[in-house]
């Protein structure tokens, strides 16, 4: 039989625990560059829409498993690496009519809020900067799935996966030329990822050394 002085001991241990595991940190997840994709596309001169992709960035994702709005994210693109399968197109976007690589090589977008719609699909708030002004971005994310990655050669390594869209418009962040037609104002953004924990034996996985 436990005494009164056991049981003050057990009790005083349980509230230990159950305060260490509410303050638990966020756990640190990076964006697997090998299951990726970031995205844009916008309209010209009205007929189809023109699609581009961004080939170099990396993200940190910080994701509190007791109390997700409680997660950040923050990613950071080489503006440079813009990729629209055509490269006379390319080389356009690079220069100072739109993202002037040479004085802003990156962009980047640091989250403020996370507020959840249900356990799978949120909105994520932040700061996003471009051509070095910095305005509020909000999208839309859906959590797709939190498990263990079934290849063996990725020892195992949680994994979770996201999808995120969004819109800005260019002309908010100083992209003033060709507004209208040929080229839309209002660029739909989208994101599809993996982000892994990079840790003990499966920071081996191949994602942790892209």
């Amino acid at each position: 039989m436990m005494t009164t002085k056991s049981l003050l001991a057990s009790g005083i241990l349980c509230a230990g625990l159950t305060a260490t595991q509410a303050t638990a940190e966020p756990i640190k997840f990076e964006i697997d560059r090998t299951h990726s994709h970031i995205g844009f596309d916008v309209h010209h001169f009205g007929y189809s829409r023109t699609i581009g992709r961004f080939n170099d960035y990396a993200g940190i994702i910080m994701i509190d498993d007791k109390n997700p709005e409680g997660s950040s994210a923050e990613v950071t693109i080489k503006t440079a690496s813009v990729d629209t399968n055509h490269k006379k197109r390319d080389d356009h976007l690079r220069n100072e009519d739109f993202f002037n690589v040479t004085k802003f090589p990156t962009m980047t977008f640091k989250s403020t809020a996370i507020k959840m719609m249900d356990e799978k699909r949120g909105q994520i708030t932040g700061q996003f900067t471009m051509l070095g002004v910095t305005k509020p971005v909000t999208l839309n994310f859906q959590w797709t799935k939190d498990a263990p990655f079934p290849n063996p050669a990725y020892f195992g390594i949680r994994t979770v996966g996201f999808q995120a869209e969004g819109k800005i418009k260019r002309t908010d962040f100083g992209m003033n030329s060709f507004v209208g037609d040929p080229i839309g104002d209002e660029v739909s953004l989208s994101l599809y990822f993996d982000a892994i924990h990079c840790t003990g034996e499966a920071a081996k996985a191949p994602a942790c050394s892209y």
